[in-house]
């Protein structure tokens, strides 16, 4: 009989890299990919560079599944366990458990160190994303609150494009000296980035995360201004619209002609990712719902 993770590469082969789906029968993780495997392969499609290689998509393909969304959509009781052990892995120690997921990602740290590149600043950006999770998961726990600077500022990290920047920054080799690093150009690029799409996945998550119990911009800033749930939804959008007004400007710096050609390579690799931000979302109607009702009565109420 089929499983169902089997039916998800059958049916999407086009983008299901072979290496990768061997690596997930590999470690047996089958159960813990299904329900994320078309998400990830989907934006690894659209959001790499062209002329990435194979063995590039592959190890994004991999970094996306078992090193984001599996912990992303991880809220069981015993997270504080599966992150400590993750968060472990990251220090280069053997794994604390045998947990086929633990094992993954390991593996992965281990292609990753293989390339033999500097990893500070990946492995840096991934254990503050494993703390943001801890947060997450005790606010839904009613263990903890947040206020809405402090979860924009949560967001900043769990919306994965640091991640995803640093993992690119590795595996296509972009040495960036101390000077490019520090580009206020860059800087602010990847952070628009990041808020773009924050602000973006709190309205297409909304009913989702309803539905979870997790934390949403729409609602922290509904409770915290006393306004309406659709005059905060067309706020938040209203930010983003801003954030992506902002990237466009910061890249443009980035792309420039004094500009050096990493930071520039930098400038597109942020650029595609961003650009391609729509069409992922909407490939994925099951995990992304357009906010359409939201926004929608909210200008109906202006409107009258």
């Amino acid at each position: 009989m089929t499983s169902e993770y089997e039916e998800i590469v059958r049916q999407n082969s086009d983008r299901v890299p072979e290496a990768f789906d061997q690596w997930v029968r590999a470690f047996g993780i089958e159960k813990e990919i299904a329900p994320i495997c078309y998400t990830v392969t989907t934006w690894v499609k659209h959001c790499s560079l062209p002329e990435a290689t194979l063995e590039q998509v592959t190890l994004a393909c991999m970094d996306l599944a078992i090193s984001f969304f599996y912990l992303d959509d991880y809220q069981h009781d015993d997270y504080p366990e599966l992150f400590d052990a993750f968060d472990s892995n990251l220090t280069g120690k053997s794994p604390k458990t045998q947990r086929p997921a633990v094992l993954a990602h390991a593996d992965l740290l281990r292609r990753l160190r293989a390339i033999g590149r500097p990893m500070d600043d990946y492995l840096a950006i991934r254990r503050r994303l494993l703390e943001e999770y801890r947060l997450r998961n005790s606010v839904m726990r009613g263990e903890a609150t947040v206020t809405f600077a402090r979860y924009v500022e949560c967001r900043l990290v769990t919306i994965d494009v640091y991640q995803w920047f640093e993992l690119w920054l590795l595996v296509e080799d972009f040495r960036l000296t101390p000077e490019e690093r520090s580009s206020q150009a860059l800087a602010g690029s990847v952070k628009l980035a990041a808020t773009f799409f924050f602000l973006g996945n709190d309205l297409y998550s909304f009913a989702r995360d309803a539905l979870n119990g997790e934390p949403n911009l729409v609602c922290l800033l509904r409770d915290e201004q006393g306004i309406p749930l659709e005059q905060a939804a067309t706020k938040i959008d209203q930010m983003r619209v801003e954030a992506l007004r902002g990237f466009t400007e910061a890249t443009e710096k980035l792309l420039g002609a004094s500009s050096t050609e990493q930071l520039r390579r930098c400038g597109q690799l942020l650029r595609r990712f961003v650009g391609n931000a729509t069409v992922s979302r909407h490939e994925n109607p099951d995990r992304y719902v357009k906010p359409d009702e939201l926004l929608t009565g909210a200008s109906e109420k202006t409107a009258s």
